[in-house]
């Protein structure tokens, strides 16, 4: 009885931390100003917030054989399930898909879960509405919170099975995993807070949720790759279009992207494109699938990395073009090597390390290192340093791109930079001989 009343009492201190803001009809405020009224109630109740928060915690976890163990069993038991659905009955597999089908259902299974919780946040504590004055904001704010450990405690089968079993998927990308759980739970909190207050005057929305969100997750990348997305638009534009528009989906279909990059306005950058560490790619880049772009790699403005040797709309027998009926031709850009502003690249291509594409060219056939191609096809021209400088040779002129020049004094040199390199009639490249002088910009 006295644990009763001491829980009682010091609910109610938290209660009243401070008082409700008092609310007039004399005239509404501005858009902004309620904005702000409601943060400052949030700031003042945090206290609440955070043991009602922690009491729904608890209360999943109770009256249950192992307790809060099933955060960490409940998406592996579903993520098996979807596995031996997919890859079994359906003959779907692809590569590593239980780690890339558990990557899905975690942030899922966080956004369903607060939805859920949110839309009866406010309904299931009538009573207590009825007897204490308090902001209402509390009560989903607090049950959306809660969930954030589910989703922390589904992390730890996650990272296990990626150092156990997938440690090549390990990568600096992971490191944009706090962010977007960030973005995410932003989307979360906005949404719940509207369907919570929806649910007040229509009772329906709590039965609606679970079947919108049931189907929201079946058109969510997630049984499925976004190559699935890309055949389905063939049939069903609409369908496909609509699919796209689904919050979740570039957070689940995003390239691999490496760290310090820079992309700009409006690139286009496809599914399972592989970009490393410290690449720029400029405005309106395309980069299609197939695409694997290596450290330090420079992609001008408009650029397009092609994946499609021989393209065609339609088959020999005059039917549409599907997946299947073309063979990706991947393109790799080697380390530190540059595209020009407008330049095509043709599948099936390899760019050499620091080598030089200028704009406007098309490359159909595979570019040597510390080449500088230009033209319609591209041809090389002559042969850049490490640091993009154009080479000279002995007598101070341009490097032509002809080996037989080279027969006298085979070095090249870099004004910029003094680098010095020497050209190998039998591979076409060049060796670098020399360093940069110090001080000189790499």
């Amino acid at each position: 009885m006295g644990r009763e009343r001491c829980y009682a009492r010091r609910l109610m201190d938290m209660f009243q931390d401070v008082p409700a803001s008092p609310r007039t009809l004399a005239a509404r405020p501005a858009p902004f100003r309620l904005v702000g009224q409601a943060l400052g109630e949030i700031r003042s109740r945090r206290r609440l917030i955070g043991y009602l928060a922690r009491a729904d915690m608890k209360k999943k976890g109770a009256d249950t054989l192992f307790g809060n163990v099933w955060w960490v069993l409940d998406p592996l038991l579903q993520m098996g399930v979807y596995v031996v659905l997919v890859t079994v009955i359906f003959q779907r597999s692809r590569e590593a898909y239980p780690l890339f089908i558990l990557a899905a259902i975690l942030p899922w299974k966080w956004f369903a879960s607060s939805m859920s919780d949110a839309i009866t946040s406010v309904t299931g504590q009538e009573r207590l509405i009825k007897q204490i004055q308090f902001p209402k904001l509390v009560l989903p704010l607090a049950a959306m919170l809660g969930a954030i450990g589910q989703f922390a405690f589904g992390l730890i089968p996650l990272v296990a099975m990626m150092i156990l079993l997938y440690p090549t998927r390990i990568s600096l990308a992971l490191a944009w995993i706090p962010v977007v759980a960030v973005v995410q739970l932003v989307f979360t909190l906005s949404l719940g807070i509207v369907l919570a207050g929806l649910n007040v005057f229509f009772r329906d929305i709590g039965n609606l949720a679970r079947h919108v969100l049931r189907l929201w997750f079946y058109l969510s990348p997630a049984l499925y790759g976004a190559d699935t997305v890309l055949d389905l638009s063939i049939e069903h534009p609409t369908i496909a279009t609509i699919m796209r528009l689904n919050p979740f989906y570039p957070i689940r279909t995003g390239a691999r992207i490496g760290a310090d990059c820079i992309v700009g306005r409006d690139a286009f950058i496809d599914i399972e494109v592989v970009i490393g560490d410290r690449v720029k790619i400029q405005n309106l880049a395309l980069i299609y699938h197939g695409v694997t772009v290596e450290d330090g790699v420079f992609i001008g403005p408009g650029a397009i990395l092609t994946n499609d040797r021989y393209p065609r709309a339609i088959t020999a027998t005059g039917d549409l073009a599907r997946a299947d009926d073309w063979q990706v031709s991947p393109i790799v850009l080697r380390y530190g090597c540059s595209i020009g502003a407008g330049a095509v690249v043709v599948g099936g291509v390899e760019v050499g390390r620091f080598a030089t594409v200028g704009a406007g060219a098309v490359v159909t056939r595979t570019v040597t290192d510390h080449a500088l191609v230009a033209g319609n096809p591209a041809r090389r021209i002559g042969w850049v340093c490490a640091c993009g400088a154009r080479l000279v040779d002995s007598t101070g002129a341009p490097a032509p791109s002809d080996p037989s020049v080279y027969a006298i004094d085979p070095d090249l040199c870099c004004r910029s930079c003094d680098r010095r390199y020497r050209y190998v009639p039998d591979t076409e490249t060049l060796i670098e001989r020399s360093s940069l002088r110090q001080g000189a910009p790499a």
